[in-house]
């Protein structure tokens, strides 16, 4: 398996996690409010800080692994073009010793 497969699969599977903690942390953070409202409101204030340091600690982790993912895409994307040049380079090469002929034409009837 290439590098790049590697990291897409590695990449595939770390949006799979954050995808699911975008859509259930929301809803557990809400229900633990529920809770505290209902039955312990003396723990209010405490689970209200609690959940914005962990919402907080977690855009900061996700911000820095969101830019770390586009880094490396655009470094896979210049290695990408550099390697397309070169093919290009050998393609005209050869081409030019070959000659520069022409491509016949089809007999399409």
């Amino acid at each position: 398996m290439s590098e790049e497969e590697k990291f897409a699969k590695k990449t595939e599977s770390e949006v799979t996690i954050w995808r699911l903690a975008g859509r259930t942390a929301p809803f557990v953070a809400m229900a633990g409010f529920i809770c505290c409202a209902f039955l312990a409101k003396e723990w209010l204030t405490i689970y209200a800080v609690l959940v914005i340091t962990c919402w907080v600690t977690v855009s900061v982790a996700w911000w820095w692994w969101a830019l770390h993912k586009i880094l490396r895409l655009i470094g896979l994307m210049l290695s990408t073009k550099v390697k397309f040049d070169e093919v290009k380079t050998e393609l005209r090469s050869i081409k030019n010793d070959m000659g520069n002929r022409k491509r016949r034409e089809s007999n399409k009837d």
